[in-house]
C-alpha cells in the first residue's frame, strides 16, 4: 500500500519520488505499469460489451448516426453504417488490447530487474488487486447500460406494429422475462440459424438420392457437393444471446406448456397441469375408450390384408400399403382457444378441403366471391351465416358409412377401406392408449371428406323439408352463408328447425351487424345499391404475424410469403377498398421485417399475374362468343348463382 500511496501522492503534489526513498526509474516503471493495467482494464470492459451489442443487434449510442432525411431507405443505410462502425470499433479494441498486453509484459520484465523482489511482489499484487476491483465496478456499470439498451431495443421491436399482447398469451403462473417474450414473439415457424453446417446429414441424404445414378454421374455430383461444402460458411445468428438463453430456459421448464393457439398464429403459455386436466376432460367423453395393448402391429397387418383383398392392381397396392417400420401410434394433443372463456382446447384435426360438385358447395373465398358477384340484395333480405359446433367429433360413423354406400359413384372397395379406417382409430396420450368409438378420427385426412359428404346429405334433407327456404344457401364444409328474405323472426325459427333435425348436429348463427357480415375471410358490406361490397376480413384477435423475414428460410420462401399475402389481399378486396388493403398489407410485411425490395417484387409479380389472367379471360370470352354465333344457338349466358344456387328445388 505504501508504494501505491507514494505513487498517488507524487502525482497529485508533483513531488520528486526520490523524497520517498524510491528511485526515479523505478517510480516511472511502476507508474507505466499502473497506467497500462488501467488501459487494459478499460479495453477489456469494452471488449466484452461491444461483441454482446453486435450479437444482440443492439447499437450503443456512440455508433448511432442520424440524418435530416427521414425515409425508410435512409434509416436502413444509417443502421448498416452504424453496425459497420461497431464492428470496426471491436476490431480496433482487440488490436489495442494486444498492443497493451505486449507493453505490459515489457514493463513487468523491466521492474523485476529494477527493484528488489519483495517490493516487486508487493507492487505487482497491489496493482492486480486494484485492477480487478476497478474492473468489477466498471463491468457492473457497463452491464447495466447493456441491459438498458437491450430492454429499449426489445420494447421498440415488440411495439413496432405487431402487438405482443396479441401474439404471446401467458395464462400460466410463470413470470416470463422480456427475452423469453421476445423469442416467443417470433412465432413457431421461425427457424433459428444453425451454429454448424450438418455436413454428415447432407452427404447422407445426397448418397441416398444418387444411389440409382450411373457411377460417373454420381461421382460428379459428389465432387460438386464436396466443393460446395468446403466453401460453405456458417450463417450469422438471427437471434440474440439473451434469446438463446431464454429458449434453453423455456425448454427446461417442465411446469409450462408452449402451444400454438387454435387460430391467428399466436403463442400460448399455460400450466402443464391445466393442459393435462383439460385434455382429460376431452377424453372422458363416451366416444373414447382406454385400451391395454398397442394395436399398431395388428392394424398394420389387417390393413395390408384388406388392401390386397379389395385392390388387384399391384402398383396401387404398393402406394397404399404402409412401408416397413413407418407405422407409429398417433398422438393426441389440443390447441387452446384463446378467444373463449376459460381457454378450452380443440383436438387437432388435419384439414384438407374436399371439392364437391354439389349445388351449394363453395371451394374457397375467391370462389365464394364469384358466386355472389351477380346477386342482387333487396331491402328486406337478411345476411346470416351458420356454423356447426364441433362437426368432426359429432359425425355418426355408421350413418356416414351408409351415406357412402348410397353413392353409386364410389367404388365398393373404397367403402370397405373407409370403414376400416373410420372404425380403427386409436391414439396415445400421456402414456395411455385410447380408442375412438364414434365421430370422425382426429388427425385423419379422411375426416374432411366424411364431414363434407355428411353435410351434403344433411343440407339436402333440411332444405327439402323446410317450409320457408333461403334465397341463397352456400356452404364451405360446416360454414354456411345464406340470404334470408322472410324476416329475422322466421330466421330464428329456421335455426331452431335445423337444430331439431339431428340430435348430434348443432348450429350457431351470426347475423349481419351494421350492414356487414364476415364469412370465411371476407367481409361483406351492403352498398347503397343492390350489390355487395367485399374486402379481406381479419378478426379482432388477428395478430398480423407471419413468417418473420429474419427466419433461417430460403429467400424464395420469404418471397413466396409476400407474394401470397399480396395476391390474397388483391383477390379478396374490391376496387373501393383496394388502396386501403394494400397499405395495410405493406405495413404488416414491414412489421415482419420484409425488405422493400421483397415487397416491390411481390407487387410486381401480382400485377403481372392479374394482367395475364385478364387476357386469358378475354380470350375465353371471345372464343365463347364466336362458338355461340357459329352454331346460331341462344347463349346460356354467364353462370348465374341465382339460378343454380336457389334451393327451392334442391339437388
Amino acid at each position: 500500500m505504501q508504494i501505491l500511496k507514494i505513487f498517488h501522492d507524487s502525482r497529485k503534489t508533483k513531488r520528486d519520488p526520490r523524497t520517498y526513498g524510491l528511485k526515479k526509474k523505478s517510480y516511472f516503471a511502476i507508474a507505466s505499469q499502473a497506467e497500462a493495467n488501467e488501459a487494459i482494464r478499460e479495453s477489456l470492459n469494452w471488449g466484452w460489451k461491444l461483441p454482446w451489442c453486435r450479437d444482440s443487434n443492439v447499437l450503443p449510442k456512440f455508433t448511432k448516426l442520424s440524418h435530416h432525411t427521414n425515409t425508410r431507405r435512409t434509416k436502413t443505410i444509417l443502421t448498416r453504417a452504424s453496425q459497420a462502425i461497431l464492428r470496426e470499433t471491436i476490431h480496433n479494441t482487440r488490436k489495442n488490447i494486444a498492443s497493451l498486453e505486449s507493453n505490459l509484459l515489457k514493463l513487468h520484465l523491466q521492474l523485476s530487474n529494477t527493484i528488489i523482489p519483495v517490493l516487486w511482489d508487493i507492487a505487482n499484487n497491489l496493482a492486480f488487486w486494484r485492477s480487478e476491483t476497478d474492473k468489477q465496478l466498471k463491468s457492473q456499470k457497463l452491464e447495466h447500460k447493456y441491459q438498458a439498451l437491450l430492454r429499449k431495443d426489445n420494447d421498440q421491436m415488440m411495439t413496432r406494429g405487431l402487438n405482443v399482447e396479441k401474439t404471446v398469451h401467458n395464462i400460466s403462473r410463470y413470470n416470463m422475462s422480456q427475452s423469453e417474450i421476445a423469442v416467443l414473439h417470433k412465432g413457431f415457424n421461425f427457424a433459428v440459424a444453425p451454429k454448424t453446417i450438418p455436413k454428415e446429414e447432407i452427404i447422407s441424404e445426397i448418397e441416398t438420392v444418387i444411389d440409382h445414378l450411373e457411377s460417373s454421374t454420381a461421382e460428379e455430383v459428389r465432387q460438386d457437393v464436396a466443393c460446395i461444402l468446403r466453401k460453405a460458411k456458417t450463417p450469422a445468428s438471427n437471434i440474440t444471446k439473451e434469446e438463446e438463453r431464454a429458449l434453453i430456459c423455456l425448454r427446461k421448464n417442465k411446469e409450462i406448456m408452449i402451444l400454438p393457439a387454435d387460430k391467428w398464429n399466436a403463442t400460448v403459455v399455460m400450466n402443464t397441469e391445466d393442459y393435462k386436466r383439460k385434455v382429460q376432460q376431452i377424453l372422458e367423453d363416451d366416444c373414447y375408450k382406454k385400451v391395454s395393448r398397442d394395436p399398431t402391429t395388428y392394424l398394420k397387418k389387417t390393413t395390408k390384408a384388406k388392401i390386397k383383398e379389395v385392390i388387384q392392381d399391384e402398383q396401387l397396392q404398393k402406394k397404399l400399403i404402409p412401408r416397413e417400420k413407418s407405422s407409429r401410434c398417433p398422438k393426441h394433443y389440443g390447441l387452446p382457444k384463446i378467444h373463449k372463456n376459460d381457454v378450452p382446447l380443440r383436438p387437432i384435426l388435419t384439414y384438407q378441403p374436399i371439392v364437391e360438385a354439389k349445388a351449394s358447395y363453395v371451394k374457397n373465398s375467391e370462389h365464394f366471391l364469384q358466386l355472389i358477384k351477380e346477386i342482387n340484395i333487396d331491402q328486406q333480405d337478411v345476411l346470416a351465416s351458420f356454423d356447426v359446433k364441433s362437426l368432426y367429433p359429432s359425425i355418426p360413423i355408421d350413418e356416414a358409412l351408409d351415406l357412402i354406400a348410397m353413392n353409386e359413384d364410389i367404388p365398393s372397395h373404397v367403402i370397405q377401406l373407409a370403414e376400416h379406417c373410420l372404425k380403427t382409430t386409436y391414439f396415445r396420450y400421456d402414456g395411455q392408449l385410447y380408442r375412438q368409438t364414434d365421430g370422425a378420427p382426429m388427425g385423419s385426412s379422411l375426416s374432411p371428406a366424411i364431414g363434407n359428404l355428411f353435410m351434403t346429405y344433411f343440407e339436402a334433407q333440411a332444405i327439402r323439408e323446410s317450409q320457408l327456404k333461403p334465397k341463397l344457401w352456400i356452404r364451405y364444409v360446416d360454414n354456411i352463408f345464406i340470404i334470408w328474405s322472410h324476416g329475422e323472426v322466421k330466421l330464428d325459427h329456421f335455426l331452431t328447425y335445423l337444430n331439431s333435425l339431428h340430435d348430434r348436429i348443432e348450429f350457431t348463427i351470426e347475423k349481419e351487424k351494421d350492414k356487414q357480415l364476415p364469412f370465411l375471410d371476407v367481409l361483406l358490406t351492403r352498398s347503397d345499391g343492390r350489390k355487395l361490397q367485399h374486402q379481406l376480413y381479419r378478426k379482432p384477435t388477428h395478430t398480423d404475424k407471419y413468417l418473420n423475414a429474419q427466419s433461417h428460410h430460403h429467400p424464395s420462401q420469404i418471397q413466396a410469403v409476400a407474394n401470397t399475402l399480396i395476391c390474397r389481399s388483391v383477390r379478396l378486396t374490391d376496387e373501393i377498398h383496394n388502396k386501403q388493403e394494400m397499405e395495410k398489407i405493406t405495413r404488416t410485411l414491414r412489421d415482419n421485417n420484409y425488405t422493400e425490395s421483397t415487397i416491390r417484387n411481390a407487387k410486381r409479380t401480382n400485377t403481372r399475374t392479374r394482367r395475364d389472367s385478364t387476357k386469358e379471360q378475354e380470350r375465353e370470352d371471345i372464343q365463347t362468343t364466336q362458338n355461340s354465333g357459329s352454331t346460331n344457338r341462344k347463349s346460356k349466358g354467364p353462370f348465374s348463382p341465382r339460378k343454380s344456387r336457389s334451393l327451392s328445388n334442391p339437388v
